[in-house]
């Protein structure tokens, strides 16, 4: 692509519907996609004919990690920055991942060389989508059951709120 496509992170947030330990605590699973906007400021998702975009692989690239329901997600656990769902994969597309997660790692170590360890998820999230110039997350707002980002309504959070971002999308799934 010629053009420079601004990249945001799609938050999407599971919960059980009912707890399996004997405490009677749910988990809760967030992902959060990397997507684009179109001209009518709808998210899209990057797709086979986007790769690489600027220099990256971006289809299927999530941010995971878990939660408790007892505590904030804030305090999730078990981040991770991988290509999920992948459907299709051959030689260029591989490096091209391989290449994305390299870039990844390499400026997460950076800034942890710069500011220190990771102390929870809300850094990590800031972390990775500083390095991969993310412009901010996108929560859905509404609670429609129609999955079309067309008929959706979202608001964007700048990355520095990202916590406050996540947050919100748990709530908005425990009330819908």
């Amino acid at each position: 692509m010629d053009e420079k496509r601004d990249r945001y992170l799609l938050v999407h947030v599971e919960m059980e519907k009912e707890a399996w330990s004997s405490d009677g605590i749910k988990t809760g699973t967030v992902d959060l996609k990397f997507v684009t906007m179109n001209s009518s400021g709808k998210p899209r998702n990057f797709d086979d004919n986007d790769y690489p975009v600027d220099g990256d692989y971006m289809d299927y690239l999530t941010i995971r990690a878990y939660w408790k329901d007892n505590e904030s997600i804030r305090e999730a656990y078990g981040w991770s920055t991988a290509i999920r769902d992948c459907h299709r994969l051959n030689l260029e597309r591989a490096r091209a991942i391989v290449k994305t997660l390299s870039k990844i790692e390499r400026k997460l170590k950076t800034y942890e060389d710069k500011w220190g360890y990771l102390q929870d998820f809300t850094t990590y999230l800031i972390r990775v989508a500083n390095a991969m110039d993310v412009k901010g997350i996108l929560v859905r707002m509404d609670n429609g059951s129609n999955s079309s980002y067309d008929y959706q309504t979202y608001r964007t959070y700048p990355v520095s709120e990202a916590g406050y971002a996540l947050e919100t999308a748990v709530a908005k799934k425990a009330l819908a």
